[in-house]
């Protein structure tokens, strides 16, 4: 389960990036939200007047927290009928896809004549601050270790793990795909370009969303969303929305 602070800093991501992408999404017809989570950003666009399909898998550890109606389901059969959703969004889920052929032969079923979809996802950029950043996220992992008033055996050796994979000894992959070292390629443009492509999708547009975050919420709600774009200034985006339809 995700803790709260972590979550407030989730939303204000998610928030800038759905503001970011809304020019991009059409209220004619249904939109499916692949990956919903928590249902943040469906609850966001059906305040807005989109009507919105919610699906996630029942390993989301952000189910627990939903403030919308998000339908679960298996991970690769979308229970939709065919030719039902005119736009499919999803924001920083297909790394996360074991079986991405599938899911995406099943987003192109799902999808009407002239439908398209609009994917955020994770840069280059990201995945090396996720990693070199780490370090200071220790102090809120040991807090999190210590709130489970577990055994002392077993609060001692979570430490030592905890600390070890924070201090870039342990790096694990992010996503179902390669391992850390490949991730670097794998989540750049040029590399989801060529993925799309592979899986029958035409790549229509290609939008950074010039906002500076990490999987490690440092300085959290802190650092201001306009601080953060300035330092993609510097650093580079770390999301991109690919805007994409069926064909080749």
């Amino acid at each position: 389960m995700a803790d709260q602070t972590f979550l407030d800093y989730l939303e204000m991501i998610r928030a800038y990036e759905l503001e970011c992408v809304l020019p991009l999404l059409s209220k004619d017809g249904t939109i499916l939200e692949l990956g919903a989570g928590m249902g943040y950003q469906a609850k966001i666009l059906s305040e807005q007047g989109y009507q919105v399909v919610a699906l996630d898998v029942a390993e989301s550890g952000y189910l627990a927290h939903r403030v919308y109606d998000v339908v679960v389901y298996d991970g690769r059969h979308i229970p939709l009928p065919s030719r039902s959703i005119h736009c499919v969004f999803s924001s920083h889920v297909l790394e996360h896809i074991r079986d991405l052929p599938q899911v995406h032969a099943e987003l192109r079923r799902v999808l009407q004549p002239g439908g398209y979809a609009v994917h955020v996802l994770p840069t280059a950029v990201w995945r090396f601050y996720s990693w070199i950043l780490r370090p200071l996220n220790i102090p809120a992992r040991w807090s999190w270790v210590i709130r489970q008033k577990r055994g002392p055996l077993w609060t001692a050796l979570r430490l030592a793990r905890v600390t070890a994979g924070q201090l870039w000894l342990m790096p694990q992959r992010h996503g179902e795909r390669g391992n850390f070292v490949s991730e670097h390629w794998l989540f750049s443009v040029v590399a989801w370009r060529k993925h799309f492509q592979e899986h029958g999708w035409r790549v229509r547009q290609v939008t950074p969303l010039r906002l500076f975050s990490t999987g490690i919420p440092v300085c959290g709600m802190q650092l201001s969303i306009q601080r953060r774009q300035q330092l993609a200034r510097c650093l580079g985006s770390v999301a991109v929305a690919y805007v994409v339809s069926p064909g080749y």
